[in-house]
């Protein structure tokens, strides 16, 4: 991949996975963070994999 297009992704993986651990952080010291984990993590990874598959597409 081009630098100029993988810039982008780091900084959009970096801000997905950094909003992830600011929303769960709480949870998981209160002990309820196993569901919201599961489902951040996958919407993290679909994400993820629809915007590198619109990347290739270019």
């Amino acid at each position: 991949m081009k630098k100029e297009i993988l810039l982008p992704v780091m900084i959009f993986s970096a801000g997905i996975l950094g909003g992830v651990a600011i929303f769960l952080i709480p949870s998981v010291l209160r002990g309820e963070g196993n569901l919201w984990i599961l489902s951040a993590s996958l919407i993290a990874s679909v994400s993820l994999a629809v915007f590198s598959k619109k990347i290739r597409a270019h």
